[in-house]
């Protein structure tokens, strides 16, 4: 992690506020925690308050309190079932569960409910995505377009599984095409996610110069990343951090192509600055073992081998 004229990142808190009595600062309460309670107090009240269960269960969700989430949810649902959020909300905490054809059945009920709006699809596509049936998720993709074509994620999205299926032309398209949505002169740390996906095709494509030019672009955002965290509200800090990973991406697709031409200190630099921004990204480690490899710096490669697998299985395990 970076910000300017640092290696540490001051993110102001947005999971804590104190309780305080009588103008006494008093035990912190986590904010998910003071939902809950709030919302247990209202069903108590009202037992068939259905957004209760629905502001309760996001709020266990948020802890990682995945099964609550889901029963509260189930409960808003069957208070109300012809109200499409409850079933989004499932469907998405069944999704992170890896439950995709849960999730798909929920986010069936939510597109028929309101089969006119854009995000209904695109958070189906993502499910059906998961479930590997690309070609329903590009489906819903373009249904999801069809509804709303100004909208750059939606064609990134559908950049990515037109990758996956090598359709290379079309990918590239709608990479342009999510890139030229984007005002240049606003949100200057969006675009690096933009930049990577669309250097991941060049490089598919075999057009390593602009995969370069590409994650040169997607790398100057950093600085707009990192002035975010110095100028920005909480919520734009929160929205920031999330694009360190794409800077970090940039960093390492950039060197793993100075690698493969045989740049290897460039390569290097990449590698080390992409580890010093994600200390927790197994694919830089591998990367970087692979370029030790090829300096001879053996015992180095080594350390970067043991590193990125440790960091794997730590990942894959989950918290």
């Amino acid at each position: 992690m970076s910000a300017i004229a640092s290696d540490k990142i001051y993110l102001p808190s947005t999971k804590e506020q104190p309780v305080t009595a009588h103008g006494t600062i008093g035990k912190v309460v986590s904010v998910e925690d003071k939902v809950i309670n709030d919302c247990t107090a209202v069903i108590k009240v009202h037992p068939n308050k259905a957004n209760a269960y629905r502001e309760r269960g996001s709020a266990y969700s948020d802890k990682g309190l995945q099964q609550k989430a889901i029963d509260d949810y189930s409960h808003a649902i069957k208070l109300e079932p012809k109200n499409f959020a409850f079933h989004e909300a499932r469907g998405y905490i069944y999704l992170l569960q890896g439950l995709g054809e849960k999730a798909i059945a929920d986010y069936n009920q939510a597109v028929k409910l309101t089969p006119n709006c854009y995000s209904r699809y695109w958070s189906r596509a993502i499910a059906y995505d998961y479930l590997d049936q690309d070609q329903k998720a590009i489906e819903d993709c373009n249904q999801a377009i069809r509804l709303e074509r100004e909208q750059p994620f939606l064609y990134n999205f559908r950049a990515v599984l037109y990758l996956g299926l090598r359709n290379y032309e079309k990918a590239l398209a709608d990479c342009n095409k999510a890139i030229s949505l984007i005002p240049h002169n606003q949100y200057k740390y969006e675009y690096a996610k933009l930049y990577n996906q669309r250097a991941d095709v060049y490089r598919k494509m075999s057009n390593y110069s602009k995969a370069l030019a590409d994650c040169d672009k997607a790398i100057d955002c950093e600085p707009y990343v990192n002035s975010t965290f110095l100028t920005g509200t909480a919520a734009k800090c929160l929205k920031a951090l999330k694009q360190i990973d794409d800077i970090c991406t940039a960093y390492s697709t950039r060197g793993t192509i100075r690698l493969e031409q045989g740049q290897f200190e460039r390569a290097l630099e990449d590698l080390n600055r992409a580890i010093k921004l994600d200390p927790k990204c197994a694919r830089s480690y591998a990367i970087r073992a692979s370029i030790y490899g090829k300096l001879g710096l053996a015992q180095k490669a080594k350390d970067d081998i043991n590193t990125a697998r440790t960091l794997d299985s730590a990942q894959l395990a989950g918290p």
